[in-house]
């Protein structure tokens, strides 16, 4: 879970748990559409 955690608050979203006795568990977990990306820098070698 710690896990699933960092990786959608990288991704701008929440994660939460409804539970019923008896039931058991749903986990819901939301992620932006617009992903924030870290630019890639090109490397450039010369030969």
């Amino acid at each position: 879970m710690a896990l699933c955690e960092k990786i959608i608050h990288r991704h701008g979203g929440k994660i939460w748990l409804e539970s019923e006795e008896g039931e058991g568990t749903t986990f819901y977990f939301t992620i932006s559409k617009q992903l924030k990306m870290n630019p890639v820098k090109e490397l450039v070698t010369m030969a």
